[in-house]
């Protein structure tokens, strides 16, 4: 599948930086749609950038005109109200699934989570609601991959991938100086379960094309192959 023209929603932050800048130097050219302010590294490099909300269906096709495939990376944190939540990772994936088909996207790359591999939990006395806000968030996060797998067939090729965490240049946090040290030579001292994915800057180039010409389907804790059942 050749790409001219790929759209990265929620992709004004890190890892949709590295994208950009990944897409471009392969010659495919980069839109990003986010609810954010321009960022000013998308004035440094040939983005296409849109301001605008993943849940709203028009803005969502007119940033899918013309487009072969979209990575859909936009979600709303743990820290934003139940109501953000559902919203925006249940509602913003299905309306770019259903925009995708209309306008005839032939590919769409989910960024879910490795808590959707967690049990489910839930409240004691009420069955239906969720124990805490991660709760909240790992069942938005499991919806959307299932929203997606719906709508995926077809025309439509969906893959899912659920990275732990992002590392690479101009990322600051406790996982860039853990795998510095691996880097290096170092020692390091591992606690929990092991298998998680780390999608590093590195290894992103190589791992999206292989996902987006359906090469792979589904990339999570341990497992780089088909979908989940």
């Amino acid at each position: 599948m050749a790409l001219a023209r790929i759209l990265i929603t929620g992709g004004a932050g890190f890892l949709g930086s590295h994208l950009a800048r990944s897409f471009h130097e392969h010659g495919v050219a980069t839109r990003i749609l986010d609810a954010a302010e321009q960022p000013e590294w998308t004035r440094e490099t040939p983005v296409e950038y849109m301001r605008g909300d993943v849940r709203d269906a028009a803005v969502v096709g007119q940033a899918l005109t013309g487009v072969d495939a979209v990575i859909h990376s936009a979600f709303a944190s743990p820290r934003m109200a139940p109501e953000a939540i559902r919203s925006v990772n249940v509602d913003g994936a299905r309306v770019t699934c259903e925009q995708a088909v209309q306008r005839g996207v032939r590919r769409l790359i989910l960024i879910s989570s490795t808590i959707v591999d967690r049990p489910a939990r839930v409240h004691p006395l009420f069955r239906s609601a969720a124990l805490n806000s991660m709760d909240r968030y790992r069942q938005s996060r499991a919806e959307a991959e299932r929203v997606a797998r719906e709508m995926g067939g077809g025309d439509l090729r969906v893959a899912l991938v659920r990275p732990k965490t992002f590392v690479g240049p101009g990322r600051v946090s406790a996982f860039t100086i853990i795998f510095d040290w691996i880097r290096l030579g170092k020692p390091v001292l591992l606690l929990g379960p092991a298998g998680y994915v780390v999608l590093t800057m590195a290894t992103a180039p190589t791992l999206l094309p292989l996902l987006l010409t359906g090469v792979l389907t589904f990339v999570g804790i341990g497992v780089i192959g088909p979908k989940p059942v």
